[in-house]
Formats: C-alpha cells, sequence, structure tokens
C-alpha cells in the first residue's frame, strides 16, 4: 500500500528550509535547489509545491505571518483574565520570548523584509502583519485608559502604540546582535510598556521652545 503524503506538513518542512536559509545566509541564498537540498527532496518535488522562487519566499513570510499571530493570540487566550497592561505584556512576550523558531523566524524576516520592497503581494503582507500588530497595542491601550477618558485618546493611543511598535524591532535588533541578554527582557519590555501607557501624560506635557538659531535644535 503506498504511503500517504501530508501535502501540508511538506509544505512547511520546505518553507521551514527556507526560512533558516533566509535567517543563517541572507535572502540572496534562499534558490530552489539550495532550500530542495536543505529540505532532503528533489527539485522537481520542490517545484510541485512552489513553481517559482517568489513563490517559495512568499510562502515563507506567510509561515512566519501565522506562526507570529498564532503565538499572540495564544498568549491572549491565556490572558483574557488579566489587565490590558497585562495583556500588552503578553503580546510582546509572545513576539519577542527567545526561542530557536522564534529566534530563526525573526531573523528570516529581516532578510525577507529586502523582497518586500519589490514583490507587491509581500509588501501587502507585511503592512498588514504591522498594522494588525498596531491595532492591537491601540485597542488594549484605550482599555487601559478607559478610567480616565480623553477627546483625543484615540490620537494617544496610536502614538503610543507606534511607540512600542518602534521599541519592539529595536529589541529585536538588540537580542540579535547581543546587545540584551534574555534575562533582561522582561525588564526591558516593562519598561516600554510603562513608558506607552503613560503616553497621554507624556506627550500632553508641554514642550520647551529655544530660540531661533539655537545650538541644541540643530544638532
Amino acid at each position: 500500500m503506498p504511503r500517504l503524503v501530508d501535502h501540508q506538513q511538506r509544505r512547511h518542512q520546505i518553507a521551514d528550509s527556507a526560512i533558516r536559509m533566509a535567517a543563517e545566509n541572507g535572502i540572496e541564498a534562499v534558490t530552489l535547489a539550495r532550500v530542495a537540498d536543505a529540505a532532503g527532496v528533489s527539485k522537481g518535488m520542490l517545484q510541485y509545491y512552489f513553481s517559482t522562487r517568489q513563490e517559495l519566499i512568499r510562502n515563507a513570510a506567510q509561515v512566519i505571518h501565522d506562526r507570529t499571530f498564532g503565538s499572540i493570540e495564544e498568549a491572549l487566550r491565556s490572558s483574557a483574565d488579566a489587565s490590558p497592561r497585562q495583556r500588552i505584556m503578553a503580546i510582546l512576550a509572545g513576539v519577542t520570548v527567545p526561542s530557536e523558531a522564534q529566534a530563526y523566524d525573526n531573523l528570516a524576516l529581516r532578510a525577507l523584509f529586502v523582497a518586500a520592497v519589490t514583490d507587491p503581494m509581500l509588501n501587502l503582507k507585511y503592512r498588514q502583519g504591522r498594522r494588525a500588530l498596531l491595532q492591537l497595542f491601540e485597542t488594549q491601550l484605550l482599555l487601559h485608559w478607559s478610567a480616565e477618558p480623553s477627546l483625543d485618546s484615540s490620537h494617544r493611543a496610536e502614538e503610543a502604540a507606534r511607540f512600542i511598535y518602534g521599541s519592539l524591532q529595536e529589541i529585536g535588533e538588540a537580542l540579535t546582535l547581543g546587545e540584551l541578554s534574555p534575562c533582561a527582557l522582561p525588564a526591558e519590555m516593562e519598561r516600554v510598556v510603562g513608558v506607552a501607557c503613560q503616553w497621554p501624560q507624556l506627550s500632553a506635557a508641554p514642550r520647551e521652545v529655544h530660540a531661533t538659531g539655537c545650538m541644541e535644535c540643530s544638532l
């Protein structure tokens, strides 16, 4: 009796090989032949699932997207009874907690970003993922501030969400480069979320007006 092939599992196996290759060697290293060899399949079998390099790269990006948001959804489910601030921490933990799979996904995502510059479909996927993550942060921030409603709270939430997102990128880079240790990660995330939760007070503070030609402003 012929062995049944799990085609979805095979697609994931190939995509994971592409992700690992992009993470270790950059986007230029991802070719059909190299990925087929790494996945332990023939190039013909790989092309049965992905006819072009572009299709393979798009699928690898989709796998990373699905895994990332799957981790976030699990983090939100496990913190359903927590405070909005704790749920923001859970979201950050879902995408930054060090693990071998997460590390490869994060590195590959940075490498695949290069392809998103010229690939409209991949570009759209990146923008959709970014927007979805920002909206998650905005929702929890608005819930956190709901006890003290403000007329421009939605604007403040957007600003604070972008601060968290930008800090998340910086944290990822620091972890990758070894500037931030995994042990220091929780404290750094607490700091970022603490600043974001106080954003209305911080952003509402009056800015100091300097004289025209001020040397400090010109630096």
